[in-house]
């Protein structure tokens, strides 16, 4: 005749179960912090990728489409910064469709999708000598409205040259390395940053510059500014 589990039975059958639940607990968060830890690293290291990505395009556009008034003005589409670098290049070109007068607050061009407002804008003229940088406050067809008025002449079919500027910088506090495009906001491009530095050397017009994350690993870089050219 069944007369069921002793007290002392069921209290050794809990403890057993008590045993191989908690072993199966502990493995369970174990396995769950090396998956979390497996994923932070994943990310990390897609974020570092895409930074040096990111840093590589920017630098390989440095200078495009500023070549010719480079070669004849002090233009300078590459400057080192102590925790960073700003850097120029022209996102498209056009030529005025009218001439324009020193003090005149507006010029017309041939025709330009990449003109828009709170756009730089390089306008220059070979034959005469003659550039200047400048903002599109307003654009209304083929008429850009300048934010300042022209400090020089142009004539018909001078260069005009929409500019784009990017600047990287390091912000020590914060371990942030963050990306600025023109007069916009700063935004963070990687995290855990503990030291970035570029160097430029114009002999060779290149570019050297070391990443550092969480004081230990390092990722450097060593580019060639195609596009830069001295004066």
């Amino acid at each position: 005749m069944n007369q069921g589990f002793t007290l002392m039975e069921l209290l050794v059958a809990s403890a057993i179960g008590l045993g191989i639940l908690s072993v199966v607990v502990v493995n369970i968060t174990h396995s769950s912090a090396l998956s979390n830890r497996a994923v932070s690293q994943q990310q990390n290291l897609e974020a570092l990728f895409h930074t040096v990505d990111t840093i590589k395009s920017d630098l390989t556009r440095c200078g495009m489409r500023l070549q010719e008034a480079a070669a004849e003005f002090s233009i300078k589409p590459f400057s080192a910064k102590e925790n960073g670098f700003i850097l120029k290049f022209g996102i498209s070109g056009c030529s005025l469709a009218s001439p324009a007068t020193s003090g005149d607050g507006h010029i017309e061009i041939s025709g330009d999708d990449f003109a828009r407002k709170r756009k730089s804008i390089l306008i220059y003229n070979l034959a005469n000598r003659v550039f200047e940088c400048n903002e599109i406050s307003q654009v209304a067809g083929n008429r850009l409205e300048m934010k300042n008025p022209l400090q020089n002449p142009f004539p018909e079919n001078s260069a005009v040259v929409v500019l784009r500027e990017i600047e990287l910088r390091f912000y020590p506090r914060t371990h942030q390395l963050k990306r600025r495009l023109d007069n916009g906001y700063f935004q963070p491009l990687l995290e855990n940053v503990t030291d970035f530095a570029s160097t430029y050397f114009p002999e060779s017009r290149s570019v050297l510059y070391r990443l550092e994350i969480n004081h230990r690993e390092q990722v450097r870089g060593y580019i060639f500014l195609n596009n830069l050219v001295e004066p």
